[in-house]
């Protein structure tokens, strides 16, 4: 990342925990106060046991629609997002 020109940051959070997701928009707004933002990517996702459907566990099954489907960075990407 060294390489790129401006701000940027790689921040780690945890995807599935909302709560998580919520605080790194709100550390990411009082950062950036006043700055646009012109990129926000998310590539989370995980692919859980590596087994037939049929054999895989509630709970991994869970982590996985949890990591990969329930996260949703658009309601709180909006706030950060310059409108222009």
């Amino acid at each position: 990342m060294a390489s790129f020109k401006g701000d940027h940051r790689a921040i780690y959070v945890d995807v599935s925990n909302s709560t998580a997701v919520s605080n790194l928009f709100e550390e990411i707004e009082s950062s950036f106060s006043g700055r646009k933002i012109s990129v926000v990517v998310n590539t989370a996702g995980i692919s859980g046991m590596l087994a037939p459907i049929e054999e895989t566990n509630d709970t991994a099954y869970d982590d996985v629609i949890a990591t990969n489907l329930r996260v949703r960075p658009s309601k709180p990407v909006n706030g950060v997002l310059d409108s222009e």
